[in-house]
């Protein structure tokens, strides 16, 4: 009992071992988590670089639709509206991507930003 006495406390020095232990578990734990929450922002602008990306020529594709859209008779007009239906989606797409920019830290848990 003596012997494992003396080995939770250093001799002499009052230093007790098991805090210390405790505190670097601690420390690594913390480490960890900065860790992860870089990468996590990292991705996040990662992912609103990319939605931006593909915002820019979706906008042009839409222009070109919309135009296309004038000058076809009724009869095309219903593939040109398949057209709107199709760029409208991938644009609701990638708004979302685009709102991936922050990320938060909450009672421990990571979580990415919902739809507004």
């Amino acid at each position: 009992m003596a012997r494992r006495a003396s080995s939770d406390r250093d001799r002499g020095n009052g230093v007790d071992v098991r805090a210390l232990r405790a505190g670097i578990t601690h420390r690594k734990q913390a480490e960890g988590a900065i860790r992860e929450l870089d990468i996590l922002r990292y991705v996040a602008s990662l992912a609103a670089a990319a939605a931006h990306e593909i915002n820019n020529p979706l906008t042009v594709v839409v222009g070109y639709v919309q135009l296309l859209a004038a000058e076809v008779d009724a009869a095309e007009r219903g593939r040109i509206d398949e057209m709107l239906k199709a760029v409208s989606r991938i644009q609701e797409i990638v708004t979302r991507i685009a709102r991936v920019t922050r990320v938060e830290l909450t009672e421990n848990v990571l979580y990415l930003p919902r739809d507004a």
